[in-house]
């Protein structure tokens, strides 16, 4: 009752956001820490300093790891911006690959010219702190779409002549959503649905009436893969049973096609 009692004052007199309780790291942090009944926490320095330090040479050694598991195969570099309601703004720059995206960095540009030139400086400074070999194995890159980004692309794919950089379907999308949004039918549609969902969520019978139904599909979709799966299972299963190696040779030799197809155009 004790640990009941002190948990929310803990979160609302840090300032920390109560979702964080349901968060997969801080779960784990409470499991392993009653598994080592001796355990003292270290101090503010100790935790901020040393204990951050060994936590960012162990990620970095990881995905030093990953980057050499998947030099063969290729990397795509995208990267995003944002601004904080402080007007504070950031971008980050995000290395992806065969078996899952590696965060690069993140980097306060707060009243830097946001041209064309400048978003190139950032990527080509990115990529000049990466190996050799990981740089050479960067065959596409990903932003959105404005015309900043657009210039950008043409001095990178200049100076990193085996790159090709492309918008983002994302963006993409969301813009095309924005606009049907703006539509007076969709935005009829969702007052009728802001109406329900008031309706549903004010009565607690229909509400968990909702929910019972709701739990029942999921749990009946997941007992069926998705048809994408069903025939890549199916596929893989009269092949190979190795799917994964075999997945990634295949990706590999398409790669290589299309580096030596460009290599011949140069």
């Amino acid at each position: 009752m004790s640990a009941i009692k002190h948990g929310p004052c803990f979160f609302f007199t840090n300032n920390i956001p109560f979702r964080v309780i349901e968060s997969s790291s801080f779960l784990r942090t409470i499991q392993l820490t009653k598994k080592v009944q001796s355990h003292k926490p270290h101090g503010r320095r100790t935790l901020s300093l040393t204990d951050l330090d060994k936590a960012n040479a162990e990620a970095n050694m990881w995905k030093s790891e990953v980057m050499n598991t998947n030099l063969e195969f290729g990397f795509a570099l995208t990267g995003d911006g944002y601004k904080s309601k402080k007007k504070v703004k950031y971008n980050n720059y995000i290395l992806l690959s065969v078996d899952c995206p590696l965060f690069l960095g993140l980097r306060d540009v707060t009243g830097e010219p946001g041209d064309g030139e400048a978003v190139f400086s950032e990527f080509a400074e990115v990529q000049a702190g990466l190996p050799p070999e990981v740089q050479d194995a960067i065959f596409l890159g990903i932003t959105d779409t404005p015309s900043v980004n657009r210039k950008a692309w043409g001095l990178l794919m200049k100076k990193y002549t085996r790159q090709c950089w492309i918008g983002c379907m994302a963006h993409e999308i969301s813009l095309l959503l924005n606009d049907i949004v703006k539509m007076p039918c969709t935005a009829h549609l969702h007052s009728l649905c802001s109406k329900l969902y008031k309706r549903v969520m004010n009565h607690g019978d229909c509400l968990s009436l909702f929910r019972e139904k709701v739990a029942a599909h999921f749990d009946e979709k997941a007992k069926v893969p998705p048809p994408f799966v069903r025939s890549h299972l199916a596929i893989a299963g009269s092949t190979s049973t190795a799917t994964g190696k075999r997945g990634k040779s295949q990706v590999h030799r398409a790669l290589q096609a299309r580096r030596h197809a460009h290599d011949v155009r140069v």
